[in-house]
Order: C-alpha cells, then sequence, then structure tokens
C-alpha cells in the first residue's frame, strides 16, 4: 500500500507528466526500468502482461509504444516493483534512474 509520503510524491509525479503527446517516449522508459531490473527485451511484453494482468498484445501494443499507459497501469509497475512512480518514469522528469 501507498504511505502518504509515497502518495505525494506519486501524485506530484503525475502533475509534471503528460502522457499523451509522446508515447513512445513513455514505452521506452518503462522498457529502459525493466532492462535496469533485470527483465531481458524479449520478456518485458510477457511481465508487463504478468503485472498488469491484461493480453499479451496488449502488453506488447504498450511496451512497443504504439498505444498509450495510463497513470494506473504505470502506478501498478512501480507497485509491483515495491518503488514510486516518480522512481519509474525518473527520465522523463529529467531525473537520474534508481537502480
Amino acid at each position: 500500500m501507498f504511505g502518504s509520503a509515497q502518495a505525494e510524491e506519486d501524485a506530484s509525479a503525475m502533475n509534471e507528466l503528460d502522457l499523451s503527446p509522446d508515447r513512445a517516449r513513455v514505452a521506452a522508459c518503462v522498457c529502459r526500468f525493466l532492462r535496469n531490473r533485470g527483465v531481458q527485451h524479449r520478456q518485458q511484453s510477457r511481465t508487463v502482461q504478468e503485472i498488469l494482468g491484461m493480453s499479451y498484445s496488449h502488453s506488447h501494443r504498450l511496451v512497443k509504444g504504439t498505444v498509450d499507459w495510463t497513470l494506473p497501469q504505470l502506478m501498478q509497475i512501480a507497485r509491483y516493483y515495491d518503488l514510486t512512480l516518480a522512481e519509474v518514469i525518473a527520465p522523463l522528469l529529467g531525473k537520474p534512474e534508481s537502480l
């Protein structure tokens, strides 16, 4: 569950990020995040599918950047890795990535 400090940080990150104009950048950011956690390129769609509980085809479109990520999806990825949303999308916010 999110603590209040984590929820505030996630809300701040949401206010700084507009996902619709550049879905490819968001997808690349999530892929880089997954790669930094040891998920090989060929397993990223399958990993997203399992974390988000969706079809493989939709998860593959998310990873490829052909459909928009939603903030709840990004937050679910963050929760799965016990991190904040800001840590997942750090490169989009101009912040260094956490490992």
